[in-house]
């Protein structure tokens, strides 16, 4: 697996930990299945594309969580 793509992995496991208590497993699971989806992609002009989209989900679900 590419690096960038674990060090996001690790980035996005931990920015749960900034999410209430009750949802960290919703989004985990998330985060896994997604990355099952993508674990075969290759092409690295789309796995940048993909780990900016992620971060850019990432940060927009934080900002909507902390709005409540």
């Amino acid at each position: 697996m590419n690096p960038a793509a674990v060090q996001l992995y690790r980035d996005l496991f931990r920015k749960t930990r900034q999410l209430p208590r009750a949802s960290w497993t919703y989004y985990r699971q998330h985060i896994r299945e997604n990355f099952r989806s993508f674990d075969d992609e290759v092409d690295p002009s789309r796995l940048h594309e993909i780990i900016a989209t992620a971060r850019r989900d990432a940060d927009w679900v934080l900002k909507a969580r902390a709005n409540k």
